[in-house]
């Protein structure tokens, strides 16, 4: 088990952290930056690895961290990592179609109580992935996005703190999203695709587009909401383009509601 710890004396902008073994472990204290441009800034292929970032970690033309690895037409490898972004972190991709963080392989956690940016903040890919966020994300494109691996996927997302995007979470199947915080978009806040999705909204979603948009799957997805849902003029705060859709609505959808078909309770809707 290689242990790499970063301070303000081996900080640089010159080396990315590479490591394929098992259990890697990368500490960047408070006074710690890692900044590359060459690729990732650190790449974790081994799986069952373990970060905390209290300093700075920036990719300059690539992804800022990369864990796992994704392999074309089978599973993705190297998951069950563990990243924690402190309250003094930040983890920053500043590169054109890039991601802050790449996850692969299932079974990440990862929890940002810092500050993440990328033109996509968090990618994941593969099944029983946790993502918390009770920081910032800031994403020019996607604020969270969890892609299938081979057929698998699933987790839950929860976010107690701001996600500022085009589009804020994106999922494609089997996730449990709670939102307690605050979700800015320019275009849709959550967007669902693949069958089971869950979002429980209390916070607030307001968007420039759609505030949730279903936009394929058989179904079964739900939606309970408890807060504010808002679209812009001439936009719905919640559309269904095909699947099923359980709505229990007792908070407020301003843009209305625009679904195939829907069953549950609706209380108050304006």
């Amino acid at each position: 088990m290689a242990v790499h710890i970063i301070t303000a004396a081996s900080s640089n902008t010159n080396t990315a952290i590479v490591d394929a073994a098992t259990q890697a472990v990368l500490f960047v204290n408070a006074d710690g930056f890692i900044e590359y441009g060459f690729g990732a800034a650190v790449q974790f292929t081994g799986g069952n690895s373990t970060l905390n970032i209290a300093g700075n970690v920036v990719g300059r033309s690539f992804n800022a961290i990369n864990l796992g690895t994704s392999v074309v037409g089978l599973p993705d490898t190297g998951g069950s990592n563990w990243l924690h972004v402190s309250s003094s972190g930040s983890i920053s991709a500043l590169g054109i179609g890039v991601s802050a963080i790449d996850a692969f392989g299932g079974a990440n956690t990862i929890t940002n109580d810092g500050n993440i940016f990328g033109d996509t903040a968090i990618r994941t890919s593969g099944a029983d992935n946790k993502i918390t966020n009770a920081g910032v994300i800031t994403a020019v494109s996607n604020g969270i996005n969890a892609v299938i691996d081979d057929t698998l996927i699933s987790g839950s997302i929860l976010n107690s703190g701001q996600i500022h995007a085009s589009t804020g979470i994106s999922v494609a199947g089997g996730y449990h999203i709670v939102n307690s915080g605050t979700i800015l978009t320019s275009l849709t806040g959550i967007e669902l695709t693949g069958v089971g999705n869950t979002v429980q909204n209390t916070g607030m979603i307001s968007s420039g587009n759609a505030g949730i948009a279903i936009l394929s799957g058989a179904g079964p997805n739900t939606i309970f909401n408890s807060g504010t849902i808002t679209a812009s003029t001439g936009f719905d705060g919640i559309y269904s383009n095909d699947g099923n859709l359980s709505l229990d609505n007792s908070g407020s959808i301003l843009g209305g509601v625009r679904v195939g078909q829907i069953s549950g309770t609706q209380h108050t809707m304006t």
